[in-house]
C-alpha cells in the first residue's frame, strides 16, 4: 500500500489490484478514488492522459485541483462531495481544469463508498471529456440554422468536396442555374461552367485549395460566366471560402447573376456615346451611378472639380466623392429620394453638402439629383457644382460687413467724444486765457502764472485725448500688412521701451518662450506695451510689482497673458474698461486719457482674435489675448 495513503489514514478496500486493472483499463475515461476528506488515492491512464498530472503529481493531492478558481471560491468541491454523502450519486456536466490551466467540457460522477455498518471510507470519481461531442452537437445545430438562412439568399450557393462533387445547392443556386438539388447533388462542378472555362477553372481552385488563404475574390482579373441548364451563358461575379469538416477540405462558392446589370451598364454606355458630347461642354460636375451606387457617367467638368480621370472612377461606388463622415447620411437620404415619387431634388436645402478631391481635400458645393429608368434600372444623375468661391466671397463680404459696422460704431463714439468731452479742455484754456487778458494785461504776478498753468494744462490734456484719438483711428487704415513676426523680439523691444517705469517700479518681469506668428510687427509691440504698460501703472503701492507674459498653443490658436498681481480689477467691469474713454479710476490717481486697452482691443481684432479679462482669485489682473496660427486680415 502507497505511504501517500497511509500518511491520509486511509485503507484501500481488498480489491485495490482489482480496481487498479479496472481503472486503467478504462483509458478514455478519468477514474481515480478519493479519501474520506477527498484527497486522491488511485490515478488510472485515462485521468493522466484527460488531466495531464502524472500518478506521482496527483496521488496525495486534494480533488479541488481540477475545478476552476471560481468554483473553489464558492466551496463547490466540497458540496459535491456532501451531495455524494447524502446517498445520491452525483452526476453533472461541470467544467474542468488541467494541469496546463486550460479548461474542458466533462461529465462527471462521484459516488460516496461505504462499508456494511455504513462507515464512509471514500469516493470514486468517474470524469469522461465531452468536449468534442458538444462541438459536433453544436455544429449540428449552426448547421441546421445556417440551412434555413441558405434558402432565403437570392445568391448562389454551393459546396464542393475535396473531389469537387457537389454537396450544398441551395434554391438561389436552384432558380440562377435552373436545376433541382435532386438533378445537381453528387455531380461535378464542371457542369455549371463553360466548357472553354473549365481547365483555367481546375487551376484556379487548386491554387486556391494549397494557398493559406480562407477567402477569395474570383472574377478579379477577368470576368466570369455560369452555364444554365438549358445550355445559356450569363456573366456572374463569385466568391469561394474553404473550412475543414472532420478532416475533408470543403470549398463554397457564393455566386451572383449579374446579366442585368449588365444589360444596364451597356445601355448606360450607349446613352453616354450619344450625350457626352452635351455632358462634356457643361462646367458642373454631372455624375450617374447604377442601382449598386456604381459611376458610369463622369463628365469633363467632373473630372476638372474632383481631380480625377474618367477612367478611375468608372464602376467604383459614389462613396469615394464624398467626405466620410457624410457617407451614413448620403446613403440614407439616396435610398429615401430613389423610393419616392420624386423625378428631381435640390440636394442640400438643409444642410451644407461637400465633396472630396482626388488630392484629398474638402469643397463646398451645391448638387441637384434626378432619376430615369433606362433599361429597366433606375439610373440617378447628381449634377454638382464647386462653390468654393462663392463661399470665399460671401465669408469675406460678411467679415467687411462686421468691420464696416463696427467701425461704424466706433465713429459715432468717436463723434460723441469729439463733440463733448474735447470741448471740456477747450473751454478750460479758452475761459482762463480770457482771464488773462481781462484782468492782469500789461502785467504778470503770480495768479497770472497759475491760470497760463491751467491754459498749459488743458492744452496737453487735449493734446493727449487728440493723439490717442488719431492712433486708435488709424488702427486700419494705416497698419501694416502682416509677415512672420518673432515675438520674442517684440516683446524685448516693448519692455525697452518700458524701462523707466520699470526702474521706478523695481518690477520683476518674467516670460515664456515666445513664438513667431503671422501678424503686424508694429501693433504686437504696441499691445504688448499697452498691457504690461497698465501692470506698471496700476501697480499695489503695498507691494513690489510680479508681471508674467505666457504663450500657450492650441489647436487653432495661441493664447498669450500678462498676469500681474497689482490692485487688480472688478470683473463686473471686464467688459466696461475696452469702451473707449472708460475709466475706473480719477485722473489725479492715475495718468491717462482711458483709451489704451481700447487699442489693445482694436489690434487683436485686427488679427482675427479676441481679448479679456480672466477672473482670478486673490490679488492682481490677468488679460488674455487670442491670435489664430494663421490670422485672417481684415484691413
Amino acid at each position: 500500500m502507497d505511504k501517500d495513503m497511509r500518511v491520509i489514514g486511509v485503507d484501500l478496500p481488498q480489491t485495490e489490484d482489482e480496481y487498479r486493472l479496472l481503472a486503467d483499463s478504462l483509458r478514455d475515461v478519468c477514474f481515480f478514488m478519493l479519501s474520506s476528506t477527498g484527497h486522491i488515492l488511485t490515478w488510472n491512464s485515462g485521468a493522466e492522459r484527460m488531466k495531464g498530472y502524472s500518478r506521482d503529481e496527483a496521488i496525495g493531492k486534494h480533488f479541488s485541483i481540477f475545478y476552476a478558481a471560481e468554483d473553489r471560491a464558492r466551496e463547490q468541491p466540497e458540496q459535491d462531495l456532501q451531495t455524494a454523502l447524502s446517498g445520491e450519486r452525483l452526476m453533472a456536466e461541470t467544467w474542468r481544469v488541467r494541469k496546463d490551466g486550460s479548461r474542458f467540457r466533462v461529465q462527471n460522477i462521484i459516488t460516496a463508498l461505504k462499508d456494511d455498518s455504513g462507515k464512509l471510507r471514500g469516493f470514486t470519481n468517474i470524469t469522461r471529456d465531452i468536449t468534442e461531442s458538444q462541438r459536433s452537437e453544436e455544429t449540428l445545430r449552426t448547421l441546421s440554422r445556417l440551412a434555413g438562412l441558405l434558402d432565403i439568399a437570392d445568391d448562389a450557393i454551393i459546396s464542393v468536396n475535396n473531389t469537387q462533387e457537389i454537396t450544398l445547392f441551395n434554391q438561389g443556386a436552384e432558380r440562377i442555374f435552373q436545376y433541382t438539388s435532386a438533378e445537381i447533388l453528387g455531380k461535378q462542378l464542371d457542369v455549371l461552367i463553360p466548357g472553354r472555362f473549365t481547365h483555367t477553372h481546375q487551376a484556379h481552385l487548386q491554387d486556391f485549395g494549397q494557398s493559406k488563404e480562407t477567402a477569395r475574390k474570383m472574377g478579379e482579373r477577368r470576368e466570369i460566366f455560369g452555364l444554365r441548364k438549358n445550355g445559356v451563358e450569363f456573366p456572374a461575379e463569385a466568391s469561394i471560402s474553404k473550412f475543414e469538416l472532420e478532416g475533408e477540405k470543403i470549398f463554397t462558392v457564393i455566386l451572383r447573376d449579374i446579366t442585368e446589370r449588365k444589360q444596364a451598364e451597356e445601355a448606360v454606355r450607349s446613352s453616354e456615346a450619344r450625350f457626352s458630347g452635351i455632358l462634356d461642354i457643361a462646367d458642373d460636375a454631372i455624375i450617374s451611378i447604377d442601382k449598386g451606387q456604381r459611376i458610369t457617367i463622369f463628365n469633363q467638368g467632373a473630372e476638372k472639380v474632383f481631380g480625377y480621370a474618367a477612367s478611375d472612377v468608372y464602376g467604383k461606388p459614389l462613396d469615394m466623392l464624398l467626405p466620410r463622415r457624410f457617407t451614413d447620411t448620403h446613403q440614407h437620404h439616396l435610398r429615401e429620394f430613389s423610393q419616392s415619387a420624386e423625378t428631381a431634388r435640390k440636394m442640400g436645402e438643409r444642410r451644407e453638402i461637400f465633396g472630396l478631391r482626388k488630392n484629398g481635400t474638402e469643397f463646398p458645393a451645391e448638387a441637384s439629383i434626378s432619376k430615369l429608368d433606362l433599361g429597366g434600372e433606375k439610373i440617378l444623375t447628381v449634377i454638382l457644382r464647386d462653390i468654393t468661391e462663392r463661399k470665399q466671397a460671401e465669408s469675406a463680404l460678411a467679415a467687411k460687413a462686421s468691420e464696416l459696422s463696427r467701425s461704424n460704431s466706433e465713429l459715432q463714439q468717436f463723434a460723441y467724444v469729439a463733440s463733448h468731452d474735447l470741448q471740456e479742455p477747450l473751454r478750460m484754456v479758452a475761459s482762463y486765457t480770457q482771464l488773462l487778458a481781462k484782468r492782469y494785461r500789461g502785467q504778470l504776478d503770480e495768479n497770472a502764472d497759475e491760470y497760463i498753468g491751467f491754459a498749459v494744462d488743458g492744452a496737453a490734456r487735449m493734446s493727449g485725448l487728440i493723439d490717442d484719438l488719431l492712433t486708435f483711428s488709424r488702427l486700419d487704415s494705416q497698419g501694416n500688412p502682416f509677415d512672420e513676426t518673432d515675438l520674442d523680439k517684440v516683446l524685448h523691444r516693448a519692455l525697452e521701451n518700458l524701462q523707466v517705469a520699470m526702474e521706478e517700479s523695481k518690477a520683476d518681469i518674467t516670460w515664456d518662450a515666445m513664438p513667431t506668428i503671422l501678424a503686424d510687427e508694429f501693433q504686437m509691440g504696441q499691445l504688448f506695451q499697452n498691457l504690461v504698460g497698465n501692470a506698471l501703472k496700476f501697480r499695489a503701492p503695498d507691494r513690489r510689482p510680479a508681471i508674467h507674459i505666457s504663450a500657450e498653443r492650441r489647436t487653432m490658436e495661441w493664447i498669450f497673458s500678462v498676469r500681474d498681481n497689482g490692485i487688480g480689477i472688478d470683473p463686473q467691469f471686464g467688459d466696461r474698461i475696452f469702451i473707449i474713454f472708460q475709466r475706473l479710476h480719477l485722473k489725479n490717481e492715475y495718468p491717462g486719457t482711458g483709451i489704451g486697452l481700447t487699442i489693445c482691443k482694436k489690434i487683436v481684432e485686427r488679427h482675427g482674435g479676441r481679448i479679456w479679462l480672466e477672473p482670478q482669485a486673490g490679488l492682481g489682473t490677468t488679460f488674455s489675448f487670442s491670435v489664430p496660427h494663421r490670422p485672417h486680415e481684415f484691413s
